[in-house]
C-alpha cells in the first residue's frame, strides 16, 4: 500500500507545472537536472507533475531547489536519541 500524499495545494501544483513548461522551454532535460542535483529522476518528475504536496522530505527540497516554494521550516522525521 503506497503512502504518498498528492497535493490538495492548486496553486503548489500551478507553480509546478509552470515551472516544468519553464525548464522544457529553456532545453532542460529534467532527468540530467534531477541527477546533477542529487535527487530521483522519479521523485523530480511527480513533484513536477503536482502529484507530490512537498511539505517535507526531499520532495520539499525539490521543491525549494527548483524555485516552486519558498525555504521554510520541514518536519525532521528523524527519531530523537
Amino acid at each position: 500500500m503506497s503512502t504518498r500524499v498528492t497535493t490538495t495545494d492548486d496553486s503548489l501544483r500551478q507553480r509546478a507545472i509552470a515551472r516544468r513548461g519553464e525548464l522544457v522551454a529553456e532545453g532542460v532535460n529534467i532527468s540530467e537536472w534531477a541527477r546533477v542535483h542529487g535527487f530521483t529522476v522519479s521523485l523530480v518528475h511527480n513533484v513536477l507533475s503536482g502529484g507530490r504536496s512537498c511539505r517535507f522530505g526531499k520532495s520539499h527540497k525539490i521543491a525549494v531547489a527548483l524555485g516552486i516554494k519558498a525555504e521554510g521550516a520541514t518536519v525532521d522525521l528523524e527519531p530523537r536519541r
